[in-house]
């Protein structure tokens, strides 16, 4: 399908991907609209290898497999929660812990960053709160739960 949530979350996951290729995140015409720069931008100075390979600020884009570098991210947390959640889902497989430093004071849509932490709690990764606008994420990978059941989507 076509999902805007979901492509950013696997940006976010597919910069975590290690190996001699690459990862595009593409879609139909609708989703080459759906703007993504704003965390491209964060993980490209982060030290990822991220490529445009149309229109600059949207999918389609080329992710390199060379993983997702230690250190502290820092991004906008103002345009969306999703941004944040693709970065948070994507740490836990990095080289080394990682730390999301936002840029403003507060997180837009802090109940959906906190729905995203639940969830990674549920998977064996404890993300830490060193100050109310930073993740701290250890990159210890991720752990099935015996059981872990998916709600119905209300909307």
């Amino acid at each position: 399908g076509n999902s805007g949530t979901s492509a950013r979350f696997l940006t976010g996951i597919a910069t975590a991907a290690v190996g001699d290729g690459h990862v595009v995140v593409t879609g139909n015409k609708r989703m080459k609209e759906r703007p993504i720069k704003d965390m491209v931008d964060a993980l490209v100075a982060h030290g990822c290898d991220i490529k445009y390979l149309e229109g600059d600020g949207c999918p389609p884009i080329q992710i390199a497999a060379k993983g997702l570098p230690a250190g502290t991210v820092s991004m906008s947390g103002k345009i969306s929660s999703q941004y944040i959640s693709g970065v948070l889902l994507a740490a836990p497989m990095a080289k080394g812990a990682v730390t999301l430093q936002l840029l403003e004071d507060k997180a837009i849509s802090e109940p959906y960053i906190d729905m995203t932490i639940g969830m990674m709690k549920d998977f064996g990764v404890a993300v830490t709160k060193p100050k109310p606008n930073a993740y701290a994420i250890p990159n210890a990978g991720y752990s099935n739960p015996a059981v872990f059941e998916v709600e119905a989507d209300a909307s």
